[in-house]
């Protein structure tokens, strides 16, 4: 392997990196040189995407925009900075912009609009 300016250590196969502490992530590198934690490459749409698997099962991809929900629903939008997947779902004949929740419920980006998860 080889070590980074900021003294983290990359293995010479790029699925693990050990950063200046000591913390070792698992991953893949994508094709650009970037590591992803908990990386994976997926066929979404056709495709094959390099993304990361986030805690709650989700998988996104890595220029943030696909996501691939659990139940494998692939919604289209973009990472805000939080960390939140932000996509626009049609309610009572309105696009709107808001995430999905863990339990599949929808919440518009100013919280005037909820859709439970049954629709």
């Amino acid at each position: 392997g080889s070590y980074n300016a900021d003294g983290g250590f990359f293995s010479e196969d790029g699925t693990t990196y050990v950063d200046p502490s000591g913390s070792v992530e698992h991953g893949i590198t994508s094709p650009d040189g970037h590591f992803l934690p908990n990386g994976e490459i997926r066929t979404v749409e056709g495709h094959q995407v390099y993304g990361m698997v986030r805690t709650d099962g989700s998988f996104v991809s890595q220029d943030g925009t696909v996501c691939v929900r659990p139940d494998g629903t692939v919604l289209h939008g973009s990472m805000t900075p939080e960390g939140r997947f932000v996509t626009e779902k049609v309610v009572d004949g309105q696009t709107v912009s808001g995430s999905y929740n863990a339990d599949g419920g929808f919440l518009s980006e100013d919280g005037t609009t909820y859709v439970d998860p049954s629709g």
